[in-house]
């Protein structure tokens, strides 16, 4: 229980004796009291000793404890008076005593209401953490957690090429053949026989710079104020953007968007296509390729296939009738390569969907990489002392035209691989 310290006054009131009723006690009665206060106070004292430091001043516990020995005095001097049987003198003496302590009573009740109102709280016996309220103490780490987002793979897969003219309308324009309308006729001519005609046409094409960005409004307190937190807030938008432009090369439309790798790519056909027996998502990679080799063979060479962790994953864990991993001789062992091609992983893209072909054949065309500005241009944010943080980029995804065919997209990955199942 913890322990208090008392004056005579409020020692009296703990006991519920009115002051008028000690002053009629007998010598000896209130000698008792007298000696029972002081005991009292010494177990106080020794209680709390050990943790008095910080809770008051040096000056005022040494107060506080010269005060209860001035009562221990007293009390002796009683004592005195009550074994020399004056009752005179000790009646007399006795109310010099209670003066003298009356003339000190607010000064101690000041110094033990100090002490008593301070936030320390022992248990005899134990102590422990919670004793010591609103303990601030703690191991600050340095730095702020990172937001989860997924691996962003498309943009580090494509060769970048900037575009630094001033004076380009923001668009890219370039001209290829007109696959559809030209022809090679080149054949075998008999004497006199007539040469065959080819047909070679060309076409100009255009393709406009897409502006992918993100904005926050922070007050300028926080710029000031939380240094560390505030370049986050940065880092925060722009990988905000990097995941829009992942998303956008996977699957940007092309319609007032970027032309994504989906939208650019002609659709895989297993016309023609050799059949295997208990085809594999790995044999469904092999033999797609074919589909490039057959009319382009002699310029792409198939060196990447994108797909999301789950076809991974439901390639890589492909067993046997015994439960035994498949890995084809056309396999790295780690799976991270197939048939020549890397194995990329980006789950933005579709689930069971994947697209594989020449990665030199495509290009991200970019201007003035990506830009971080503040503003407080706007009168209301101004004058709420708010600035505006953006983060912007300009980019555009390009496979030309006459380079379609070194891709391949497939949309149905479960179905594409019955289709290539020898029956």
């Amino acid at each position: 229980m913890k322990k208090k310290f008392f004056t005579v006054a409020t020692f009296l009131a703990f006991k519920s004796i009115a002051n008028d009723v000690y002053e009629k006690m007998e010598a000896e009665k209130r000698n008792e009291l007298l000696n029972e206060l002081s005991k009292s106070n010494d177990e106080y004292f020794k209680e709390i000793e050990d943790s008095i430091e910080g809770k008051v001043s040096k000056e005022e516990f040494e107060s506080l404890k010269d005060a209860n020995e001035a009562i221990k005095k007293e009390a002796i001097r009683l004592a005195e008076l009550i074994s020399k049987n004056s009752e005179k003198s000790s009646n007399q003496n006795e109310s010099e005593i209670i003066k003298s302590l009356k003339e000190n009573k607010e000064q101690l009740k000041a110094l033990a209401t100090k002490i008593s109102s301070t936030d320390l709280v022992l248990k005899t016996g134990e102590v422990v953490r919670a004793n010591i309220a609103n303990n601030g103490h703690a191991d600050d780490l340095m730095g702020i957690g990172q937001l989860a987002s997924r691996k962003l793979s498309l943009y580090d897969l494509f060769p970048k090429i900037p575009m630094n003219s001033t004076n380009d309308n923001g668009i890219v324009r370039y001209m290829d053949w007109d696959q559809d309308t030209s022809v090679r006729a080149a054949a075998r001519i008999a004497e006199g026989g007539t040469f065959p005609k080819s047909e070679a046409k060309f076409q100009m094409y255009t393709l406009p710079l897409q502006k992918i960005g993100d904005t926050l409004v922070v007050s300028e307190e926080f710029f000031e104020d939380e240094a560390m937190a505030a370049g986050e807030l940065e880092m925060f938008l722009k990988t905000n953007v990097d995941l829009a432009i992942d998303n956008k090369l996977a699957n940007g439309t092309g319609t007032n968007d970027i032309k994504g790798l989906f939208a650019s790519v002609p659709a895989f056909s297993a016309t023609g296509i050799t059949k295997v027996e208990d085809a594999t998502i790995y044999d469904l990679l092999a033999v797609s390729t074919e589909q490039i080799s057959i009319t382009g063979g002699g310029k792409y060479t198939p060196n990447f296939v994108v797909m999301r962790k789950s076809t991974i994953n439901k390639m890589r864990l492909t067993k046997d009738a015994n439960e035994n991993y498949v890995i084809p001789p056309f396999v790295t062992r780690d799976g991270r390569e197939v048939d020549g091609m890397l194995v990329v992983e980006s789950n933005i893209f579709p689930a069971n969907q994947l697209v594989l072909g020449d990665s030199r054949f495509a290009r991200i065309y970019e201007k003035n990489g990506l830009l971080v500005s503040k503003s407080d241009s706007n009168d209301t944010t101004f004058v709420e002392d708010m600035l505006t943080l953006k983060v912007r980029k300009r980019l555009l995804f390009l496979i030309r035209t006459v380079d379609q065919t070194g891709f391949i997209k497939i949309t149905d990955v479960d179905a594409a691989v019955t289709a290539i199942t020898a029956s």
